[in-house]
């Protein structure tokens, strides 16, 4: 029994199938028959319905009828269709591009011959809208006037769908761009009727909202929920009720749109968003006003009322009036956990109708820092956006350290102390200067100390009392320690304010800087960055500013380098233009006066250019030596001169970005003069006088024992010569020494590598004769060079090479011949009136008379 019923529901089962198969068949069969049968009418009519309907070119890649995609719907899919852009020149700008485009219509309405469109379906959608500085748009491309379009096909729409839209929308009169996209839009309505209720629900994604060249939107979320009575005969588009998410801000939208063609179009529209997460404001205003924000969690409730009417043209936008409020908001920064609280503010924009009379006001301005850290009130008022004015009054009272915390600005690595701010300000922007109609106030502050990641030097314990007056800022009783070095005075700073809007614009500051104590060095060593302090070349260095013009009144009692030490120095140094000049700077050191004056100029490269002139009165030449560390030398020493000294000097030189001197740049010219001088110990004469010793011819007629005795004390009442320093090499010219045992001529060369090239040359007469031998070599004639005894000293300063100097004997023997020869033309042209025609005469004569 149950085997038959197995085969009675086998049997049945294969007439179902069967049955189904035959229907499937005869669907196909009458689906292909039916396509077949109209496919090429429906095509005919679709293309004149769009011809008729829009006033632009279509190109569409293939036209087919389909029952498949669209089932249970019958549909005209058009394949790659593309609509040029009007307002391009070349008609290759894409308007809309449509991968898929489906017009679906009832498959019985199809085979009734009547062929009306319910829904459209487009598939990868791309479209550029665009209206141009001329106020005309490129998508107005329908038809004003359709009356002659087939009543056989026609559009009764009921839904519009999209499946993945890019849309970009610029407007270049309101300097807008919008870029959305959205994986499926649905509009639904009665779309052909005159008056209809649209309903649209979509998720969007907001690549980009842009006006007036502020990015206000990037890469944000919204959904949108919208229902609207559109009129097509008025053209009015009214919001019954309208929500709009924008990441977490929620928005409700109610209001009415109506165009006219001949007219500017009319706009009326109420936008509300209640009890919004102060959070959520971050995460959609323009990126670059906020970024810095991103760093604090923030709390409280922000109330937004905004209303927006008038008319929509060309030339004119609505009036637009916006109120806003928050109580009770907070921001804690994330790392440091500091906090601004009780946060509360009130707020109103209006645009007046007109753009340029844009008006934002922020009243009743209030927060506190946690920890103790101060608090704060003020105001805030944005006028004329177009040429920006603005009116600021703060009042705060700070703890410095608290607000370093909460701030956590990357580069300031200590900042503590308090200050008190009360001040008003008002001014605009003109031609990007900010002119300051009124200022008033004072900035007070005490036991500051500052230290930034940009170097070493640290500013401790800084107090004073800044007063505003317009542009500038006096500060009096300014007190502190910078780097290690305690400072009082004054300082006046003129543009002040406009350079903190701006940059650019220049500040000149005036000031006066008392010191009992200075240390440049360890001020130097503090300005250098670690890096700067390895390295003798880097371009990552302190760069005297553009925008600082500074005029600045030294009194410093003593000022310390190194070993180096100045007492009472005054004088100006100012900065003007990336040069740094210092004009009669006056003060004492090592027992004289000295008078300096000198400018650094900062090169595009970025190294430092200095020269100067000097003048340095009553030295005492071995203080002097010892304070400068014997200018880093070991060849003459102050442990080898002493003497009092006066120097003329001119000078230059370069420094490395590093402020590394480059030694190949030293170029300096010096008129010095050494009175009661004395020579000791030094090493070149000493070993002058062994070579002297060892000498077989000389040391017959030198007392060389008692020479070298007498030599490691050399006295000399006056030195006269001018040194030059270039190519790393010190170069002294001839000049004769006179001395308590014999008068040297000297001259030569001393490279900054301790390669030397002296020559020597004294009087036989002035050395120590030894009498028992002098008559062995006869009687020492005066020929006035064989009582000249001429050495070379040359090679390594610390391995120096002596020998008779030949070449310089020869050298001298020739200047006298010439100056013999001269003397005689003199005697002949003064006797006989030979050589009259003789010009070198008529000089050495003006030379004599001179």
């Amino acid at each position: 029994m149950e085997k038959q019923e197995q085969l009675i529901w086998w049997k049945w089962t294969k007439r179902i199938i069967a049955s189904l198969g035959i229907l499937i068949v005869l669907f196909v069969g009458v689906s292909f028959f039916i396509i077949n049968l109209y496919e090429e009418e429906i095509k005919r009519f679709a293309v004149e319905k769009i011809n008729d309907n829009l006033d632009t070119q279509v190109d569409v890649k293939a036209i087919d009828l389909t029952l498949i995609d669209q089932f249970p719907m019958a549909s005209l899919r058009f394949k790659d269709v593309f609509i040029p852009d009007k307002l391009s020149a070349s008609k290759k700008d894409t308007l809309i591009y449509i991968e898929y485009l489906y017009l679906n219509l009832n498959f019985m309405d199809l085979i009734g011959g009547n062929y009306d469109i319910k829904n459209i379906k487009a598939t990868n959608t791309i479209a550029y809208l665009k209206i141009n500085l001329e106020g005309e748009d490129n998508y107005s491309i329908l038809k004003k006037d359709t009356s002659s379009v087939s009543k056989q096909f026609s559009f009764d729409l009921e839904k519009v769908r999209f499946k993945n839209l890019d849309l970009d929308y610029q407007n270049e009169i309101q300097r807008q761009q919008l870029s959305i996209t959205t994986e499926e839009l649905r509009l639904a309505g009665q779309f052909s009727d005159v008056s209809y209720q649209l309903k649209t629900k979509g998720e969007l994604f907001v690549k980009e909202f842009t006006n007036d060249s502020i990015n206000y939107l990037t890469n944000k979320n919204a959904k949108l929920n919208l229902d609207l009575l559109i009129n097509t005969k008025e053209q009015s588009y009214t919001i019954n009720k309208g929500e709009l998410d924008l990441e977490d801000l929620n928005f409700s939208i109610e209001g009415k749109y109506t165009a006219n063609k001949k007219e500017n179009a009319l706009l009326d529209l109420n936008i509300i968003g209640n009890n919004i997460s102060f959070i959520s404001v971050f995460s959609v205003f323009p990126g670059e006003f906020l970024t810095p924000l991103k760093k604090y969690d923030s709390k409280g409730l922000l109330n937004f009322n905004a209303h927006i009417n008038g008319e929509v043209g060309k030339s004119v936008v609505p009036k637009i009036e916006a109120e806003f409020s928050l109580e009770q908001g907070s921001l804690t920064e994330k790392t440091n956990n500091i906090s601004l609280n009780n946060l509360s503010f009130s707020g109103h924009f209006s645009n007046h109708n007109k753009i340029i009379n844009s008006l934002l006001i922020l009243k009743n301005i209030k927060g506190e820092l946690s920890n103790n850290g101060g608090q704060f009130s003020g105001e805030l008022t944005l006028k004329d956006f177009a040429n920006l004015q603005i009116e600021s009054i703060l009042n705060a009272n700070l703890n410095l350290a608290v607000l370093n915390s909460f701030l956590a600005i990357p580069t300031i690595k200590t900042l503590n102390g308090n200050a008190l701010i009360n001040y008003q300000l008002r001014g605009k922007y003109v031609a990007n200067q900010f002119k300051i109609s009124h200022s008033s106030g004072t900035v007070n502050f005490s036991g500051v100390n500052l230290a930034t990641t940009s170097n070493n030097l640290a500013y401790e314990n800084l107090s004073g009392l800044g007063n505003l007056n317009q542009n500038d800022i006096v500060f009096n009783n300014l007190n502190g320690t910078i780097g290690g070095s305690t400072l009082s005075g004054n300082a006046s700073l003129k543009n002040l304010i406009p350079h903190l809007m701006n940059p650019l614009q220049t500040v000149w500051i005036d000031a006066t800087i008392k010191s009992k104590q200075f240390d440049l060095l360890k001020l130097i060593q503090l300005i250098k960055t670690e890096e700067q302090q390895n390295t003798t070349m880097s371009n990552d260095t302190v760069s005297l500013p553009q925008q600082f013009q500074v005029n600045l009144t030294t009194v410093i009692h003593e000022l310390n380098y190194g070993n180096f030490k100045a007492k009472n120095i005054t004088g100006q140094i100012s900065l003007k233009n990336q040069h740094l000049y210092t004009k009669n700077i006056k003060f004492k050191t090592s027992g004289g006066n000295v008078l300096f004056n000198s400018e650094i100029e900062q090169t595009p490269n970025h190294h430092f250019l200095w020269t100067g002139n000097s003048r340095l009165d009553g030295i005492d030449i071995q203080k002097f030596f010892t304070s400068v560390d014997n200018f880093g030398q070991d060849f003459l020493t102050d442990k080898n001169i002493k003497g009092k000294g006066s120097l003329i000097l001119d000078f230059g030189m370069l420094f490395s970005p590093g402020l590394e001197l480059i030694q190949p740049s030293i170029t300096v010219n010096a008129q010095t003069k050494i009175t009661n001088g004395m020579l000791l110990n030094h090493s070149t004469m000493n070993e002058l006088a062994v070579y002297l010793d060892e000498n077989k011819l000389v040391n017959k007629i030198v007392d060389t024992k008692k020479l070298k005795k007498k030599i490691n004390r050399i006295k000399f009442s006056e030195l006269n010569n001018n040194i030059q320093i270039k190519n790393n090499t010190i170069i002294i010219p001839k000049t004769t020494i006179k001395t308590n045992i014999l008068d040297i001529n000297i001259s030569g060369e001393h490279s900054f590598d301790d390669k030397i090239d002296y020559h020597f040359s004294f009087r036989l007469r002035d050395v120590l004769i030894k009498n028992k031998h002098a008559e062995d070599f006869g009687p020492i004639k005066d020929d006035e060079l064989g009582k000249i005894l001429f050495l070379r000293v040359f090679g390594n300063v610390n391995d120096p090479k002596y020998e008779l100097d030949k070449s310089e004997k020869k050298a001298i023997r020739k200047e006298m011949r010439a100056e013999e020869k001269q003397n005689v033309k003199s005697i002949l042209k003064e006797e006989f009136g030979i050589f009259k025609k003789d010009t070198s005469l008529h000089q050495k004569e003006e030379e004599i008379i001179a």
